[in-house]
Protein backbone atom coordinates (compact mmCIF):
# COMPACT_ATOMS: atom_id res chain seq x y z
CA UNK A 1 0.00 0.00 0.00
CA UNK A 2 2.80 2.69 1.03
CA UNK A 3 4.67 1.67 -2.18
CA UNK A 4 1.44 2.81 -3.99
CA UNK A 5 0.93 5.87 -2.15
CA UNK A 6 4.00 6.95 -3.17
CA UNK A 7 3.79 6.27 -6.63
CA UNK A 8 0.54 7.95 -6.72
CA UNK A 9 2.88 11.49 -5.45
CA UNK A 10 5.71 11.30 -7.23
CA UNK A 11 3.11 10.85 -10.54
CA UNK A 12 1.26 14.11 -8.86
CA UNK A 13 4.48 15.47 -8.76
CA UNK A 14 5.12 15.16 -12.64
CA UNK A 15 2.33 16.97 -13.75
CA UNK A 16 3.23 20.23 -12.41
CA UNK A 17 4.53 22.46 -14.62
CA UNK A 18 7.77 23.92 -13.46
CA UNK A 19 10.94 24.87 -15.61
CA UNK A 20 12.44 21.41 -15.10
CA UNK A 21 9.78 19.05 -16.14
CA UNK A 22 8.47 21.16 -19.31
CA UNK A 23 12.31 21.49 -20.64
CA UNK A 24 11.15 25.12 -22.14
CA UNK A 25 12.90 28.07 -20.98
CA UNK A 26 11.88 31.05 -21.64
CA UNK A 27 15.41 32.70 -21.57
CA UNK A 28 16.32 30.58 -24.11
CA UNK A 29 13.30 30.89 -26.45
CA UNK A 30 13.93 34.72 -26.34
CA UNK A 31 17.62 34.88 -26.91
CA UNK A 32 17.08 32.39 -30.21
CA UNK A 33 14.09 33.48 -31.46
CA UNK A 34 14.16 36.74 -31.12
CA UNK A 35 17.03 36.95 -33.47
CA UNK A 36 15.83 34.76 -36.00
CA UNK A 37 12.24 35.93 -36.60
CA UNK A 38 12.65 39.73 -38.64
CA UNK A 39 10.55 42.32 -37.83
CA UNK A 40 10.11 45.58 -39.67
CA UNK A 41 9.87 47.94 -36.62
CA UNK A 42 12.37 48.16 -33.92
CA UNK A 43 11.04 46.24 -31.02
CA UNK A 44 11.80 47.32 -27.21
CA UNK A 45 11.52 45.89 -24.15
CA UNK A 46 8.05 46.05 -22.22
CA UNK A 47 9.08 46.60 -19.11
CA UNK A 48 5.05 47.28 -17.46
CA UNK A 49 2.56 45.26 -16.01
CA UNK A 50 1.76 42.66 -18.64
CA UNK A 51 -1.50 41.98 -16.52
CA UNK A 52 -2.38 45.55 -17.87
CA UNK A 53 -0.92 44.76 -21.37
CA UNK A 54 -2.63 41.43 -21.90
CA UNK A 55 -5.25 40.82 -19.41
CA UNK A 56 -3.82 38.32 -18.27
CA UNK A 57 -2.94 36.70 -15.06
CA UNK A 58 0.64 37.83 -14.34
CA UNK A 59 2.77 34.90 -15.23
CA UNK A 60 5.54 33.39 -13.23
CA UNK A 61 8.34 34.88 -15.64
CA UNK A 62 7.46 37.02 -18.98
CA UNK A 63 10.18 38.59 -21.46
CA UNK A 64 7.72 40.94 -23.83
CA UNK A 65 9.01 43.12 -26.76
CA UNK A 66 6.67 45.82 -28.09
CA UNK A 67 6.73 47.79 -31.38
CA UNK A 68 6.39 51.86 -31.69
CA UNK A 69 2.71 52.14 -32.37
CA UNK A 70 3.48 52.44 -36.04
CA UNK A 71 2.91 48.74 -36.12
CA UNK A 72 1.40 46.11 -34.45
CA UNK A 73 4.52 43.97 -34.43
CA UNK A 74 5.34 41.99 -31.01
CA UNK A 75 6.95 39.06 -29.61
CA UNK A 76 6.16 37.89 -26.03
CA UNK A 77 7.34 34.62 -24.18
CA UNK A 78 5.05 33.90 -20.69
CA UNK A 79 5.61 31.13 -18.40
CA UNK A 80 2.83 30.24 -16.07
CA UNK A 81 2.94 27.67 -12.65
CA UNK A 82 0.21 25.11 -14.10
CA UNK A 83 -1.20 24.45 -17.29
CA UNK A 84 -4.52 25.83 -16.57
CA UNK A 85 -2.96 29.37 -16.38
CA UNK A 86 -1.60 28.59 -19.64
CA UNK A 87 -4.55 27.68 -21.10
CA UNK A 88 -6.25 30.86 -19.75
CA UNK A 89 -3.41 33.21 -20.81
CA UNK A 90 -3.47 31.67 -24.36
CA UNK A 91 -7.69 32.35 -24.77
CA UNK A 92 -6.81 36.07 -23.25
CA UNK A 93 -4.54 36.42 -25.98
CA UNK A 94 -6.81 35.46 -28.73
CA UNK A 95 -9.57 38.29 -27.33
CA UNK A 96 -6.55 40.37 -26.89
CA UNK A 97 -5.70 39.80 -30.75
CA UNK A 98 -9.07 40.25 -31.98
CA UNK A 99 -9.51 43.45 -30.03
CA UNK A 100 -6.23 44.91 -31.90
CA UNK A 101 -7.14 43.77 -35.17
CA UNK A 102 -10.89 45.53 -34.67
CA UNK A 103 -8.98 48.48 -33.57
CA UNK A 104 -6.15 48.59 -36.60
CA UNK A 105 -9.02 47.95 -39.18
CA UNK A 106 -10.42 51.53 -38.08
CA UNK A 107 -6.96 53.22 -38.61
CA UNK A 108 -4.81 50.65 -39.85
CA UNK A 109 -5.86 47.95 -42.15
CA UNK A 110 -2.52 47.36 -43.30
CA UNK A 111 -1.70 45.88 -39.56
CA UNK A 112 -5.00 44.73 -39.01
CA UNK A 113 -3.90 42.66 -41.48
CA UNK A 114 -0.99 41.24 -40.21
CA UNK A 115 -2.50 40.50 -37.12
CA UNK A 116 -4.66 38.32 -38.71
CA UNK A 117 -1.34 36.15 -39.33
CA UNK A 118 -0.23 36.73 -35.35
CA UNK A 119 1.12 33.26 -34.15
CA UNK A 120 -0.13 32.21 -30.70
CA UNK A 121 1.41 29.13 -29.46
CA UNK A 122 1.65 26.87 -26.11
CA UNK A 123 3.47 24.07 -25.03
CA UNK A 124 3.75 22.95 -21.14
CA UNK A 125 3.03 26.19 -19.06
CA UNK A 126 4.53 28.35 -21.63
CA UNK A 127 2.54 30.66 -24.01
CA UNK A 128 4.31 33.21 -27.08
CA UNK A 129 2.48 35.32 -29.02
CA UNK A 130 4.83 36.30 -32.50
CA UNK A 131 2.94 39.23 -34.18
CA UNK A 132 5.26 39.70 -37.38
CA UNK A 133 5.52 39.81 -41.58
CA UNK A 134 8.35 37.25 -41.49
CA UNK A 135 6.74 34.25 -43.79
CA UNK A 136 8.94 31.72 -41.83
CA UNK A 137 7.92 32.59 -38.76
CA UNK A 138 5.81 30.10 -37.24
CA UNK A 139 8.24 27.46 -38.99
CA UNK A 140 11.28 28.84 -36.65
CA UNK A 141 8.82 28.74 -33.73
CA UNK A 142 7.38 25.09 -34.38
CA UNK A 143 11.88 24.48 -33.79
CA UNK A 144 11.55 25.30 -30.39
CA UNK A 145 7.98 25.22 -29.37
Amino acid sequence: MKKILILFLCLLCLTGCSSTSSNIDIQTLDSELSQKITFEDELTLYEGNVQNLYGIEEPKSSIVYVGSGATAEELAFFEFEDTTTANEAYEQLEYYIKERKESYAIYNPKEAERLENAIIKIKDCVVLLCVSNDENALEKINEYL
